[in-house]
């Protein structure tokens, strides 16, 4: 780690290499656990938000380097690197919002409707949130991206 960086991006870079090289690891161990256990809706979205939760830890890991080392571009120079870096970026906070939506709906209609949640479907759940993972995807790929 370069320290005669700003000390503000020197915490910057601790603070985002800390959180990939714990957050990684546990969230990986958070959706096997999640995986294991009865396939119920609720468990499912947990999975998701796990999975999502990875993705968001290891897209910090190439910051944190870029920060350690006087901001040099590192692996961002690479354009292609880059533009897949720029579109997940985007795509896991809407996506986890959603996940989150999804989850206090499903927990909202548990508590007002507990014997009518088990009518819903949990493959037209899933297939609602693999949907609209595809959906952001392809709105950023193709440049309709929030601007």
């Amino acid at each position: 780690m370069d320290f005669e960086s700003d000390p503000v991006d020197v915490l910057f870079a601790v603070v985002c290499l800390t959180c990939s090289l714990v957050g990684t690891p546990a969230n990986v161990a958070a959706c096997y656990h999640f995986l294991n256990k009865k396939k119920d809706i609720s468990t499912w979205i947990y999975v998701f938000i796990s999975a999502v939760d990875v993705l968001s830890c290891v897209l910090v890991f190439p910051v944190g380097l870029c920060l350690s080392c006087s901001r040099q571009g590192l692996l961002f120079t690479n354009p292609v690197f880059c533009s897949l870096w720029g579109v997940v970026w985007e795509w896991v906070p809407f996506y986890t919002v959603f996940l989150v939506v999804c989850l206090s709906t499903i927990r909202t209609f548990g508590l007002l409707r507990p014997l009518q949640l088990a009518a819903i479907r949990k493959k037209a759940v899933v297939g609602v949130m693999v949907g609209y993972a595809l959906f952001l995807a392809v709105r950023q790929l193709f440049g309709c991206g929030i601007q």
